[in-house]
């Protein structure tokens, strides 16, 4: 199964654009916020071309690997607080579709959960 595939079975939750996908900078957002909002508003693209059958594979592959590096940027931002934690965990697992990395995958991740969970 790949990617577009997948993203397609998105659920509603994820491919409804929900106020923050406008990408609207809040000055008050931590920086992994803003990156989060980044990724929300490039998540609701990447679904929007799973229903475009006319665009090329290639385009598409670009298109989830931007989702994909946003992703990557976003786990390697420390969290601020407990907002910022969560948002990681949704962009790394692409907002529930794919299981999070396993710790000797991600282990600056599982840290950071430790850290604020100890």
């Amino acid at each position: 199964m790949n990617r577009r595939t997948l993203l397609a079975a998105a659920p509603a939750a994820l491919a409804a654009a929900p106020a923050s996908a406008l990408c609207v900078i809040d000055p008050a957002d931590t920086p992994v916020m803003r990156l989060f909002r980044e990724w929300e508003a490039h998540a609701k693209i990447v679904i929007s071309a799973c229903d475009d059958h006319d665009m090329p594979e290639d385009e598409f592959e670009e298109l989830s690997q931007r989702q994909t590096d946003i992703e990557d940027e976003i786990a390697r931002m420390p969290p601020q607080n407990l907002r910022d934690f969560a948002a990681k965990m949704f962009a790394r697992s692409t907002g529930g579709l794919h299981d999070l990395p396993r710790e000797e995958d991600c282990p600056g991740l599982w840290a950071e959960a430790r850290a604020l969970i100890a």
